[in-house]
C-alpha cells in the first residue's frame, strides 16, 4: 500500500465538491438543520462531517496530511 501525501489546499477543494454535491442534490444548508424527511437524516450526517472537516482545515486545526 502506498502513502500519498495529500495537501490542505487538495483535501479542501475535494470536500468543496463533496459539500456542494450534497447542495445540490438535497438541498442542505448547514443553517437550516435536520430535514424534515427522516430518510435524508444519515445523508444530512454525512453532509454535517464534511462541513466539520472544512472547518477544521480552515481554523489550521488540521494536522498530518497523509492517506492511504
Amino acid at each position: 500500500m502506498s502513502e500519498n501525501k495529500l495537501t490542505k489546499t487538495a483535501i479542501k477543494n475535494e470536500l468543496n465538491r463533496r459539500i456542494n454535491w450534497f447542495e445540490a442534490s438535497y438541498g442542505f444548508n448547514i443553517e437550516s438543520g435536520k430535514p424534515y424527511d427522516k430518510s435524508l437524516h444519515i445523508q444530512f450526517g454525512r453532509y454535517c462531517t464534511l462541513t466539520e472537516m472544512r472547518w477544521q482545515i480552515e481554523n489550521n486545526l488540521f494536522i498530518g496530511g497523509y492517506t492511504c
